[in-house]
């Protein structure tokens, strides 16, 4: 049995549940009419979303958060990620529900008071993530059909990063925003070695972008792979010309951000 703790919103409540820890539970109409220490029933409450609360500071941070986000903004975001999920088959955290509706409420003033942002990533995005780029622009319609507003393009680029920051384990949008800039530097790395544009559509670029993705990731994280790599010598005699491709890429990321590559 879970007990109401407080009442947030009509869609929003922080309850206690039967371990005793506290949840925000997101959901039409949750909270209308409901007094403070009265029970949830788990059976009748149309439960969006959940979440527990691990100290005080994330249910104020939350509190302050559904506070300025309006209802409609909710809306198109929950749309957006379960139409995400299926047409991706990814599973985004449960985050991203509020974080993509407080981008979504901002940026719709901003676009009733005629304010736009470049999305200078965009090209990064497109390349790296196409498929999750592809479908922010299906979102981007929406978002338009929904509310006849003129949505601007850019905001492809900011709902992809949304995406991106809540399925990739990524632990804030700084961080997503950084490895995206690292991947696309070093794609710049190997055109330049290699005097030929790479071909985005083919597999062995996705696959490279894939691992780099998890390298950069690590690096960022600071994880430090344990197995040694006994290909390393092989690669250095029957292929040359790629392995000083790949020490031109380590002399550059750690004369710009001090990473120490290991073999």
């Amino acid at each position: 049995m879970w007990i109401l703790k407080n009442n947030l919103n009509n869609n929003a409540i922080l309850i206690t549940d039967q371990a005793g820890n506290e949840r925000i539970i997101l959901g039409k109409a949750i909270g209308y009419g409901k007094k403070i220490g009265s029970t949830v029933d788990l059976q009748q409450a149309q439960i969006e979303q959940n979440y527990v609360i691990v100290n005080h500071e994330s249910v104020k941070a939350f509190q302050e958060l559904i506070k300025r986000i309006d209802a409609a903004s909710i809306e198109y975001a929950r749309q957006i990620i379960q139409k995400g999920e299926q047409v991706l088959n990814l599973k985004f955290n449960d985050m991203l529900l509020l974080t993509l509706s407080d981008h979504i409420s901002f940026m719709l003033k901003r676009v009733k008071q005629n304010l736009q942002f470049n999305a200078p990533l965009e090209w990064d995005v497109k390349v790296i993530y196409p498929e999750i780029f592809d479908f922010s622009e299906w979102a981007v319609s929406f978002l338009r059909e929904q509310t006849h507003l003129n949505v601007p393009h850019s905001e492809v680029t900011y709902i992809a990063l949304h995406l991106i920051n809540a399925n990739f384990a990524i632990n804030d949008m700084d961080t997503t925003i950084s490895s995206t800039k690292i991947i696309e530097e070093v794609l710049a790395i190997v055109a330049e070695y290699y005097h030929q544009n790479v071909k985005e559509d083919s597999y062995s670029f996705k696959r490279l972008v894939n691992h780099l993705r998890y390298f950069v990731l690590r690096e960022l994280n600071n994880e430090t792979p344990n197995s040694k790599n006994s290909i390393l010598n092989v690669i250095k005699i029957k292929y040359q010309q790629d392995y000083q491709c790949a020490i031109k890429i380590r002399d550059f990321l750690q004369q710009k951000y001090q990473w120490q590559i290991s073999d």
